[in-house]
């Protein structure tokens, strides 16, 4: 999982150099609701594939319902 975290802050890191921050409020709340949808998204495929290499069901364990 420490890979996926240093990849995840050096796209952050990058996203800041470009200088890409919104120039308004509402602009901003746009762009965090799209990436908040991209990351969804994006966990959504990773999890199947981290259990899958790691041979756990990642929901269940640690993630128990109630």
């Amino acid at each position: 999982m420490g890979m996926l975290w240093e990849i995840f802050q050096e796209y952050q890191l990058s996203k800041r150099a470009k200088g890409d921050v919104a120039a308004n409020l509402e602009q901003r709340v746009s762009d965090l609701e799209a990436e908040i949808e991209f990351l969804e998204s994006l966990l959504a495929q990773t999890i199947p594939i981290v259990e899958q290499l790691s041979g756990t069901d990642i929901e269940t364990e640690h993630f128990p319902s109630t």
